[in-house]
C-alpha cells in the first residue's frame, strides 16, 4: 500500500451498469474530464456493517427487501448508500477513487424501479441484482489503495474473460452464482469455471486473487 497524502481529493467514478437491452453494453466509466471531486481522502476504507448502510427511495417494503439482501451478501464492503429510483439500468454501482486513481474501497449503489428496467420485477431478479452490485463493492474493497481502475479491469478480464470493463461484470455474475443468486436473465455470464468461482469467493471474503 503506497503512502497517500491525507489531503488528496477523492474521485467519484461511475463504474458499472446492469440491465437488459441497451444496458447490455456493460460498464460505463466517466471520462477524466467528467470526474467529480468530493470528500477528503480516506487512505483505507473500513468495512461498513450492512445494517448501517443508508437505504433511500422506493417504498418501505422495497427498502426492507434491499436491507435483507445487504445483510445476506454485503460482507467485506464499504457501501455508503443504496438508492432506489427510476434509472435506465437494473442496478448501478459507483466506485470512488483516490486522488492517485487507486480504488478507495468505498462505493454506492442505485437500484431501479423504472417500469422497463425494474429490478424488483421478481424475487429472483432482485436477488441477482443485489448480489451482482454488492460484488462490485467487494471488488472495490478487496483491491483498495493499491489498484487503479485500469488495473482492476485488466485483472478481472484476465480471470473472467472480456475486454474493457466486461471482465468486471463477468466477475460480478460469478459472484452472484457462487452465492446462489444465479438468474436466467443475467446479461453477462451464466456459467463460471471452477477457477473463476474460486477467485470470486476470494473477493467475497475480502481478498485479492
Amino acid at each position: 500500500m503506497s503512502p497517500i497524502s491525507s489531503n488528496a481529493p477523492k474521485r467519484r467514478l461511475l463504474a458499472t451498469v446492469l440491465g437488459a437491452a441497451l444496458a447490455l453494453s456493460g460498464l460505463v466509466a466517466a471520462p477524466a474530464t467528467a470526474t467529480e471531486f468530493a470528500f477528503p481522502l480516506v487512505p483505507a476504507a473500513l468495512a461498513i456493517s450492512p445494517s448501517d448502510v443508508v437505504v433511500t427511495g422506493g417504498s418501505a417494503t422495497d427498502r426492507d427487501k434491499v436491507r435483507t439482501y445487504l445483510k445476506k451478501y454485503a460482507k467485506n464492503t464499504s457501501i455508503l448508500s443504496v438508492k432506489i429510483g427510476s434509472y435506465d439500468h437494473w442496478g448501478t454501482t459507483t466506485f470512488y477513487l483516490n486522488g492517485d486513481n487507486t480504488l478507495s474501497g468505498q462505493c454506492s449503489i442505485e437500484i431501479s424501479k423504472k417500469s422497463n428496467h425494474n429490478a424488483f420485477a421478481s424475487t429472483a431478479r432482485l436477488k441477482y441484482v443485489m448480489a451482482h452490485e454488492v460484488f462490485h463493492c467487494q471488488q472495490a474493497f478487496a483491491y483498495q489503495s493499491d489498484t487503479t481502475w485500469t488495473q482492476l479491469q485488466k485483472i478481472m478480464n484476465k480471470k473472467f474473460g472480456g475486454s474493457g470493463t466486461r471482465g468486471i461484470d463477468n466477475a460480478a455474475d460469478c459472484g452472484a452464482i457462487v452465492q446462489d443468486a444465479a438468474y436466467s436473465g443475467a446479461p453477462y455470464k451464466k456459467k463460471c469455471t471452477a477457477a473463476q468461482k474460486k477467485a470470486a469467493k476470494k473477493v467475497i471474503n475480502g481478498q485479492q486473487f
